[in-house]
């Protein structure tokens, strides 16, 4: 169900109310529905006398607002009821088969629901440009995830999802546009920025959890992996490194178990097992955020054009910052006859010590870390258009 209300007051005063009820039946009959209203309102501030007698630049403009909620039924579905699996059981002759259970049911599921903030303005002004601005705040919660982190390894079923974990979102986005006209050409400009970031506020986690680990307040998508220190281009610079673990540490450097080789990378120690201060060994838990976004939380554009005696062009720049990417974690058993990049041919042999890339992809520590990390920025020219009308 549906329902939608406009209020519109002198044309100043603006008001907008709708709500809808949906119903999934991927939930228990008893929490099959969701309640989902929103309110916005406008006000058109230079329609005021006060405004348009005394601020003659500004052409235009209207203050908005807006709080709505949404629900999210994709999430699988009917884990509400009991399940079954089947699978195979004794030999008398044959196979025998059977049913064993299968994930624990929930009949708590229900939507998961996000609640918006909007607050922002538009405006012309100099009857030139176009000006618009808007911040927005959002929370999602009752996200449906398993708390599979939390409970004993020795828990003997498979556990069902619950509406539990909790995401933050805040941004901003703003345009701006200029329109003129010589004689017969008209042309644009206009251009939009846009930054936004969102964290974990609950998820789950193991209680003994080292709190260097901790997703709370953190972005979605962070890698993990080494900060890498270089690669090793001889054999007297790996027995430098190990001598100095030697004196330091009274043991040979190890990367996960692994002897230093030339044409390896090698990677920072950062903390022990069981310390906080580095031990001599690589290990995972040495491994530290390489990446805090690969999503960017920078999005920008722009658009130039111009039309003159029925001809337009119309060009089109869009980007993103602020983001970087992994573009390879070498991972041993690559075939020859497997298609690789060109940079690939610029890798460490003995006769190629100061190589680009590290030794061959057969035989290398492949590992996520800072060697991989690239800046994911760009800018590109999206779309160029000419027309005659």
């Amino acid at each position: 169900y549906v329902g939608r209300l406009n209020y519109a007051y002198d044309d100043k005063y603006l008001l907008e109310a709708a709500f809808r009820v949906d119903g999934s039946t991927k939930f228990a009959p008893n929490k099959r529905w969701g309640f989902f209203p929103s309110i916005s309102a406008g006000w058109r501030i230079s329609n005021e006398p006060f405004f348009a007698n005394n601020i003659k630049f500004i052409d235009y403009l209207k203050l908005r607002g807006s709080i709505a909620s949404l629900g999210n039924d994709a999430i699988g579905g009917w884990d509400w009821m009991p399940k079954y699996n089947l699978t195979t059981g004794a030999i008398f002759g044959s196979q025998s088969y059977g049913i064993e259970p299968g994930t624990l049911a929930n009949p708590d599921l229900t939507w998961e629901k996000s609640i918006s903030y909007n607050v922002g303005f538009d405006g012309r002004l100099f009857n030139h440009f176009d000006v618009s601005f808007e911040w927005f705040y959002r929370h999602t919660y009752d996200i449906l995830a398993e708390r599979t982190a939390s409970v004993p390894t020795s828990f003997g079923a498979k556990l069902p999802k619950e509406n539990y974990a909790k995401i933050d979102a805040r941004g901003f986005e703003f345009e701006i546009g200029y329109n003129g006209q010589v004689k017969d050409f008209t042309y644009w400009l206009k251009g939009n920025f846009g930054y936004a970031k969102s964290w974990w506020v609950e998820k789950d986690e193991a209680s003994n959890l080292a709190a260097y680990k901790s997703e709370i307040g953190q972005s979605l998508d962070r890698v993990w992996g080494y900060d890498c220190l270089g690669i090793l281009r001889s054999q007297e610079e790996v027995d430098r490194v190990n001598e100095e673990n030697v004196k330091k540490y009274g043991k040979e450097l190890l990367i996960k178990g692994t002897k230093l080789v030339p044409g390896m990378l090698l990677y920072r120690d950062v903390r022990g097992v069981n310390s906080d201060e580095p031990d001599g060994q690589i290990t995972e838990e040495d491994m530290v955020v390489i990446v805090d976004k690969q999503s960017a939380p920078i999005t920008y554009g722009f658009t130039l054009g111009g039309k003159w005696k029925g001809f337009t062009l119309d060009i089109f720049f869009q980007g993103l910052a602020g983001h970087e990417r992994v573009i390879d974690d070498r991972k041993p058993g690559v075939k020859d006859w497997t298609g690789t990049f060109a940079y690939w041919n610029d890798h460490w042999t003995a006769e190629n010590p100061n190589a680009s890339m590290p030794f061959t992809l057969t035989k290398t520590n492949g590992e996520k870390s800072t060697f991989w990390v690239r800046n994911a920025s760009f800018l590109r020219c999206k779309n160029i258009s000419l027309s005659y009308d």
